[in-house]
């Protein structure tokens, strides 16, 4: 009974895998066709799509392209991946498998963008314009979270479900 749970929830674990990496590349895709980098459509109130390419990591740190940077990331990247892919295979509860395959499926639609883009499509961008807070008086004006994509978006929940998994097993 044991191997066939495993193996089921390995199965939801790639599944996720594969859906994340199928929508993040179609979304950048047709970002890339439909916009012209640098140029954005408003979607919501505070959410405009915007054309990005982002050459260094997390919120554009080591953008100015070093070798030595562009080494230490892909090594960082390849050394996650080794983890992850330990982690998913120990892994005997199905919330750490969906959070392991959340994780790498992002991590992969990035280093997609990589191998195909030179650089991470991101697109995303979450601004507050023109917000008052009245309890506390404190007006937010022209505000804007750093672009991301839906890659972003997996491995940031996947951490979040990981986190929440140890808090849980700590007890």
């Amino acid at each position: 009974m044991k191997n066939k749970l495993l193996s089921s929830q390995r199965f939801v674990g790639v599944i996720v895998f594969l859906f994340i990496i199928l929508i993040d590349q179609i979304s950048k895709f047709f970002i890339c066709r439909f916009l012209t980098l640098g140029s954005s459509i408003t979607v919501f109130k505070y959410i405009n799509f915007v054309y990005v390419m982002n050459s260094g990591v997390s919120f554009g740190l080591f953008s100015d392209g070093k070798l030595w940077q562009l080494v230490l990331i892909n090594v960082a990247i390849i050394l996650a991946f080794i983890w992850l892919i330990k982690e998913y295979f120990h892994s005997t509860h199905i919330f750490h498998s969906i959070a392991i395959a959340l994780i790498m499926g992002g991590a992969t639609g990035n280093v997609l963008d990589r191998i195909f883009y030179g650089a991470v499509v991101d697109f995303i961008d979450f601004h507050i314009n023109n917000y008052t807070i009245s309890l506390l008086n404190i007006k937010i004006s022209n505000w804007h979270w750093p672009a991301f994509n839906i890659a972003d978006s997996a491995i940031t929940c996947g951490v979040f479900l990981l986190l929440l998994r140890s808090l849980k097993t700590k007890k």
